[in-house]
């Protein structure tokens, strides 16, 4: 940039020309040099020996510090178009566009700069995404970004209410404009087809808002008016489970009802571990310890929701992956699970077709997620309700250090846990154990014998995992706190 002339050597630089009239301002454009506006716009004419014109600006500021620069498009006699040509109306907007900044604050123009990351529903997801951040202070997982992206897509970048009458897809509704009956017309919309999707929709809306009125650049959060209103009903817990009494049909069923081993592998690894869906099948061989029977699960890796640390493998499932090994093919990617067609994961993601096929004993199709509840209820009452200990085999953080059962890759590298991870296992072995009683495919202990005795088995006291609050809800019945 060039230095900012003063005194007579800036005046004599450039010829004064009335630029408002046409005549004068076509002579300036068809001869080389520099022309200043007559009248104060701050604005120059310069043409190149090959005839290439810009719109040059010199001002000073306020503190008198010299302003001056080039504006980026083409500068054009008449008719421009305001995204690569400027005529000389438009030129003289913007310099007075760039005086009026040049008197802002820090803080007024940090306040602009929010305000444009919240004029629409899109800006504000957007903005959402890369600065949210969780209670433990951390960024969103990019698992979490994932989901939000998907419901976005599906529900808010879509036009639902077309036929309305409303001409835009909520992502482009103005935040600052939209009334609470807008929103509200929206959510009714969703939940014709999906409750659960409807809040999801309702959370991330409420969170873009909250963000920006945190941030002081909108005034109010209309989610909190829709949830007054009762727009949403609260989800139906789920409490389907297979029940301990049907664990022998779903093992036979496993058996019987699924003919390729690696469906089996799928739901025997989940059902026998408690794991999340993609926690199970996103397992990578070298995170598996064979030697001393452990899988260790790394910060921020999808599937396990934060946890990150040693899942210990009971002696039945260690057998399970050791098979597995045995049949490895050269091309897994490294996937225990590798998907069968190309993902964008690697791994497998779904195992819908086996939970369908295993559950044709029962009066509704479980689920992988109906499988982690059936775990823990057994946990439970293997353990005698310590739900903490549940909690921790279900890798909660909160459960896991309330157990002691914090493993860390440097304490694994220095083997300084031999006695822990022993005992780990031993945890692991009780549970496997006891539900392979309860199955039926070992004979009953005495101990089991005694629990089932002191339990209705048609009527087990079942833990609810709640959607979205199983680790709050496991705290609470850890603590005996009724909500």
């Amino acid at each position: 940039m060039a230095k900012l002339k003063t005194g007579d050597e800036g005046r004599h630089d450039a010829q004064k020309v009335n630029f408002e009239t046409k005549s004068a301002l076509a002579a300036a454009f068809r001869k080389p040099g520099r022309k200043t506006d007559a009248h104060p716009t701050s604005l120059q004419l310069r043409v190149s020996p090959r005839g290439k014109a810009v719109w040059y600006y010199r001002f000073r500021d306020k503190a008198g510090a010299p302003r001056e620069g080039t504006l980026k498009y083409a500068a054009v006699e008449a008719d421009g178009d305001g995204r690569v040509t400027l005529d000389y109306e438009q030129a003289k907007a913007e310099v007075a566009r760039i005086k009026v900044e040049a008197t802002k604050s820090e803080s007024e123009r940090r306040a602009e700069s929010d305000r444009t990351h919240f004029q629409t529903l899109e800006d504000g997801f957007r903005y959402y995404l890369s600065n949210r951040v969780t209670l433990k202070d951390q960024p969103l997982a990019d698992e979490t970004k994932a989901n939000y992206e998907k419901v976005f897509n599906l529900y808010l970048r879509k036009n639902l209410l077309e036929d309305e009458g409303l001409q835009t897809p909520p992502s482009q509704w103005v935040l600052a404009d939209t009334e609470v009956m807008q929103w509200q017309q929206l959510l009714v919309k969703i939940r014709g087809r999906s409750l659960a999707k409807a809040r999801n929709c309702q959370s991330i809306i409420s969170g873009v808002y909250g963000m920006g009125v945190a941030l002081k650049v909108l005034n109010s959060n209309p989610m909190s008016n829709t949830r007054y209103l009762r727009t949403l009903p609260k989800l139906p817990k789920k409490t389907r489970h297979v029940d301990t009494v049907n664990l022998p049909h779903l093992f036979d069923a496993i058996d019987t009802g699924l003919s390729r081993q690696n469906s089996k592998d799928a739901v025997l690894l989940v059902t026998m571990t408690g794991t999340r869906l993609l926690g199970g099948l996103g397992m990578r061989w070298d995170q598996i310890d064979f030697e001393r029977g452990f899988y260790f699960v790394k910060p921020n890796q999808a599937g396990w929701k934060g946890f990150a640390g040693v899942l210990p493998l009971s002696d039945f499932v260690l057998e399970l992956l050791m098979k597995r090994a045995a049949r490895r093919r050269d091309d897994d990617g490294g996937f225990v699970f590798p998907a069968h067609h190309g993902t964008s994961c690697g791994h497998q993601s779904r195992m819908g077709d086996a939970m369908k096929a295993v559950s044709n004993e029962f009066n509704f199709r479980a689920t992988p997620q109906d499988l982690r509840r059936t775990f823990a209820t057994v946990a439970a009452l293997c353990f005698d309700d310590n739900t903490r200990k549940v909690g921790a085999l279900l890798t909660h953080n909160w459960a896991v250090s309330a157990e002691g059962m914090v493993v860390t890759q440097d304490a694994i590298t220095r083997r300084y846990v031999g006695e822990t991870l022993r005992q780990l296992r031993g945890v692991a072995n009780t549970v496997t154990d006891f539900m392979l009683q309860l199955a039926r495919r070992r004979p009953l202990s005495e101990r089991t014998r005694s629990i089932l005795n002191q339990n209705d088995p048609e009527n087990l006291r079942l833990i609810v995992l709640p959607a979205g609050s199983e680790e709050r809800e496991l705290q609470r019945l850890s603590t005996g706190t009724v909500s």
